[in-house]
């Protein structure tokens, strides 16, 4: 067990740490982004006005489906719909 741990782990510490901080990176921002756009539609869904009618079905979209089905949706539809290159 712990000759796998110094040959697979400890043989390759620095990819695995760089992979570690590009997770935390990308991370931050997401929960950063996510944060911001879920206070926009939440202060436009209070006191919006007309825009509020538009930020209701956002919000109840977000709320109603699982976040696998939207990361799916974001990987496979949006590619099609918005013509982003697929490697």
């Amino acid at each position: 067990m712990i000759e796998n741990f110094n040959r697979y782990v400890l043989a390759n510490l620095d990819p695995l740490l760089g992979g570690l901080w590009v997770t935390i990176y990308v991370c931050f921002w997401s929960f950063s982004l996510a944060l911001i756009l879920g206070l926009v539609a939440c202060m436009v869904r209070l006191r919006g006005g007309v825009l509020r009618y538009l930020a209701i079905p956002y919000i109840e979209f977000c709320r109603a489906t699982p976040i696998l089905v939207q990361l799916l949706w974001v990987n496979y539809v949006w590619p099609e719909i918005f013509g982003f290159r697929r490697r």
